[in-house]
């Protein structure tokens, strides 16, 4: 028989949150490195598909004339669908679980640095990514800040530019 004192005794409950996770070690430079270049290998695949389809299909051999003309058009035209097919591929996974293909194969995810939650796919896409590809458009500019930001790094906190920009870490998954 349970003794009196027990019945008053507070409930023990579980207090995880579930759409947290769990604290992890900072991913290592060497993982972060590999999934952009899967990452990236992916979006020249996109990038050299869509130049072919456009050439072939859609302008019929006016791709040199446009190139010529407005190169700088013709590339942001060509990052922007690039970017879109991108994330059509990688957005539900960065919503859901932080990640990218590379990074999915790599089991690293982003997270917020503050909270250690996923971070909504705007913040991800916007801020995260957005910034510095519109930066790469800037001459000088555009290269100086992608330097800057893979040499962040090697700081400490192996966090490079754009995620102190987007309150963001990656951490092993």
């Amino acid at each position: 028989m349970h003794s009196s004192n027990e019945i008053y005794q507070t409930p023990e409950a579980r207090l995880d949150k579930p759409e947290e996770i769990k604290i992890s070690e900072l991913a290592p430079r060497w993982r972060r490195l590999c999934a952009h270049l899967i990452d990236f290998f992916i979006c020249g695949l996109i990038a050299t598909a869509l130049y072919f389809f456009a050439d072939f299909f859609i302008l019929e051999g006016t791709i040199e004339q446009l190139e010529e003309q407005h190169s700088a058009v013709f590339e942001l035209i060509l990052v922007s669908v690039s970017m879109v097919f991108f994330f059509l591929i990688n957005g539900p996974l960065l919503a859901k679980n932080g990640q990218t293909v590379g990074k999915k194969l790599l089991g690293i995810a982003i997270v917020s640095y503050t909270t250690n939650k996923i971070l909504p796919l705007f913040q991800v896409i916007l801020i995260r990514y957005g910034c510095f590809v519109i930066l790469g458009f800037i001459p000088a500019i555009g290269q100086l800040a992608s330097l800057v930001n893979t040499l962040f790094i090697f700081r400490k906190e192996r966090r490079c530019l754009h995620d102190y920009v987007a309150d963001s870490k990656v951490i092993v998954y």
